[in-house]
């Protein structure tokens, strides 16, 4: 395959969603400026490619189609020198994954900048597991933009994002803090930035206690400006009785007038495809939720959707919650459970509520192992992470070699 190189109307559209500045972390250089004359400009902006131009080249090119290599959405907006330096030793620091989240965290940036809104752009950087019965000690996760967990049962996928939950909501450690175990203290460190870096961690000993340390700093709660939304396991025998209402508030674990108030949310989003959401009572004064989703026949409640209608409409409202809280602090959205049903072009579907750069959340979803496309997910921005092995010393897999260069 010849070189892939971007056309220059490709090259205006990478350096407009940049706001014409270097998207490399901490640089935020404006690349345009004044040129020699008064007629002129002079940039010293780069449109690099994230997966090359050239099977030889520094990332290799993902599998991707010519079409796709020469997309805009396969380019990154950088200064000179941070060119030069994504694409030294063949870029092995800077893997595509690596560069989608950079571009994807800028893009955020100057798309509430454009809307007269400059915000401290919040990042959970990485989760390290230094002791518990579940994986092997000094286990360091890193957590992008998009995380996607893989691995087989009993694997500790669902321990990880507890745990990680457990750092706003303590009732999500109600298993490790009633079960047993002995000799096996849980401690994990949580990092993040608001804009400043800190790492906030969390002890579950053997007595029912847990503890937050804030920067080595004991505190009695957890109160650092961040939120964790992890939706519910499916319904089970304990919530037949619940309306609607009810039913979605307890899977999203909100008040149920926020339930209310996300519908509108949910309404205003431009790549929303659940419409006319709404709570009402029914002939019978039961609330019921009804919606017009995309493939089914409109003005449906929601027990008469399909389960994968359900669970399309419950991440319709958990990324709408999600979006508003990101607006104000680090805001991580873990699926675990909640999402049973993944068909062949689920990533795809919702590229947009996890991707857009108005979607300032991070996102994390667990599946099984299964078989992956994983060049497809790559580029998607989907960066892997693999559990292995077996109790106590559970190990992780991951591409991610460098987070701050």
């Amino acid at each position: 395959m010849t070189r892939a190189d971007f056309l220059p109307k490709v090259k205006e559209i990478i350096a407009k969603r940049s706001g014409f500045k270097c998207s490399f972390p901490n640089c935020n250089r404006v690349t345009i400026g004044p040129g020699a004359t008064s007629s002129e400009t002079a940039s010293i902006g780069i449109a690099a490619h994230i997966f090359s131009a050239s099977s030889g080249g520094p990332r290799g090119t993902g599998g991707l189609t010519e079409d796709e290599l020469t997309s805009s959405q396969n380019g990154i907006w950088l200064c000179a020198n941070h060119a030069r330096l994504v694409d030294s030793n063949r870029g092995d620091r800077y893997p595509s994954e690596l560069l989608i989240r950079y571009k994807t965290q800028h893009e955020a940036i100057i798309a509430r900048e454009l809307q007269g809104i400059t915000i401290q752009q919040g990042w959970f950087h990485e989760v390290r597991i230094e002791n518990s019965p579940v994986f092997a000690s000094r286990l360091v996760i890193r957590l992008a933009k998009l995380t996607l967990v893989v691995g087989n049962n009993n694997t500790g996928k669902s321990a990880l994002c507890e745990w990680l939950a457990g750092f706003t909501d303590i009732q999500r450690l109600k298993r490790w803090r009633s079960e047993q175990r002995s000799g096996y203290p849980i401690k994990v460190f949580l990092k993040y930035s608001n804009p400043l870096e800190k790492t906030i961690e969390m002890l579950i000993e053997n007595t029912d206690h847990v503890k937050y340390f804030d920067n080595g700093n004991a505190i009695s709660v957890n109160v650092n400006p961040m939120k964790i939304l992890y939706p519910l396991t499916w319904p089970s025998l304990e919530t037949r009785g619940f309306n609607d209402l009810q039913l979605i508030a307890f899977l999203l674990n909100i008040d149920e007038s926020i339930a209310r108030n996300l519908c509108d949310e949910v309404q205003r989003y431009e790549h929303s495809t659940v419409n006319n959401i709404v709570f009402k009572e029914d002939e019978d004064g039961i609330i019921r939720l009804y919606a017009d989703v995309r493939g089914t026949a409109p003005g449906l409640s929601f027990h008469m959707l399909s389960r994968r209608e359900q669970e399309h409409v419950l991440i319709e409202l958990a990324s709408a919650a999600s979006r508003i809280y990101a607006k104000y602090m680090p805001t991580l959205l873990i699926f675990d459970g909640s999402i049973t049903i993944f068909f062949k072009t689920w990533f795809e579907f919702y590229f947009n509520h996890f991707s857009d750069p108005n979607s300032l959340f991070q996102t994390i979803v667990v599946i099984p192992t299964r078989d992956l496309d994983v060049n497809k997910l790559k580029w998607l921005g989907w960066e892997i992470v693999r559990t292995k092995g077996s109790l106590p010393e559970i190990t992780i897999e991951q591409s991610i070699r460098t987070i701050n260069g």
